[in-house]
């Protein structure tokens, strides 16, 4: 096998750990949604109307999982597509997975509990 060749596929690799990385980092940030999500003191004896009370917060559970959701098929279609990964596309990748690109509404839903 040539040189060139040899060096071209040490610098590849199967992206299936490059996704497993990635589905972690979505795992973690959906379950980090839940944080913001609770009941007030004041409501425990009527459960339903405090989660009713707290509806922007759930809205905001909502649309952001959906958006996250969302994002992680988009990355699964694309990673599909794949045959290898480079040290450019994990790098991409990595950017990417920062969390200052993935967007949560909980803390900006307002309402009861949402503006801090």
């Amino acid at each position: 096998m040539p040189r060139r060749e040899r060096e071209g596929m040490e610098s590849r690799w199967a992206g299936s750990r490059t996704e497993a990385f990635s589905d972690g980092v979505f795992a973690i940030a959906v379950t980090l949604l839940v944080l913001d999500l609770h009941v007030p003191e004041s409501a425990m004896n009527d459960l339903l109307h405090g989660i009713v009370h707290q509806w922007p917060n759930y809205l905001a559970y909502a649309t952001s999982f959906i958006t996250i959701g969302g994002i992680w098929l988009a990355h699964h279609a694309i990673f599909r597509r794949l045959r290898y990964v480079n040290t450019q596309v994990m790098r991409l990748n990595l950017l990417a997975r920062d969390d200052r690109f993935i967007p949560t509404l909980p803390d900006r839903a307002g309402g009861p509990g949402g503006a801090r």
